[in-house]
């Protein structure tokens, strides 16, 4: 009857959602990793893009998972921990300790803060828009009612003149007047803690490389 064949409709679109689930999951999980891009969409009879996982290289095993709310992040990372080293960038903004390692070295007065933010585009959910800008700001003080970005610095997370992958520095500026101040160096130690604090957990050596380069080594 009608009730009956909904019934087993239903019961077949559910065992084949749910088989779908499994051998993307089975995908992602091995040694094929190179697979291009899978997008992850909510069960239900409004299905909802919650993750996309993109592959990064061909010739090393990264992947960029982009999840879009915390509860799916979880259940990625709980997915995957046991078969990926993992490390997390929230896309908000995040105000980083500044050590004294890091402020060694600089000679100009006041007060400074580093901030960091992950984002990527809204139009393009490829890799190469997955970015974090780094910016190093003079505090406000009774000369100054705002804090004043005085060294920034942009970084992604794949190499293409290089073929690599792993933190990449796309642009670095600092201010005209406060150059030649160490305000550069600070930054760079600063971003140089970030990452290893992301990726210290790692069984492999993960690789920071510069972009707009001309010679290979410095590039490294």
């Amino acid at each position: 009857d009608e009730e009956g064949d909904d019934g087993g409709r239903a019961k077949r679109q559910k065992t084949e959602e749910s088989t779908l689930r499994e051998r993307e999951l089975a995908h992602i999980r091995s040694d094929d990793w190179h697979f291009g891009a899978v997008e992850v969409f909510s069960s239900g009879q409004e299905r909802t893009l919650v993750a996309s996982f993109t592959a990064m290289s061909l010739d090393t095993p990264w992947l960029c998972i982009s999840c879009l709310d915390s509860e799916t992040s979880r259940l990625v990372h709980g997915l995957l921990k046991d078969e990926y080293d993992l490390a997390e960038f929230p896309h908000v903004r995040q105000d980083l300790e500044l050590a004294e390692e890091v402020t060694d070295g600089i000679d100009a007065p006041g007060d400074f803060r580093l901030e960091a933010l992950t984002g990527s585009s809204t139009e393009d959910s490829s890799k190469a828009s997955v970015t974090t800008l780094f910016s190093l700001y003079l505090k406000a003080d009774s000369s100054r009612s705002k804090d004043k970005v005085v060294s920034k610095a942009l970084c992604s997370y794949q190499n293409g003149e290089m073929n690599s992958v792993g933190p990449t520095l796309e642009l670095v500026e600092t201010a005209k007047d406060w150059r030649r101040h160490g305000l550069g160096g600070a930054l760079m130690r600063g971003i140089n803690s970030f990452y290893c604090e992301r990726f210290g957990a790692f069984r492999g050596r993960v690789l920071f490389s510069v972009c707009h380069v001309t010679n290979f080594r410095a590039g490294r």
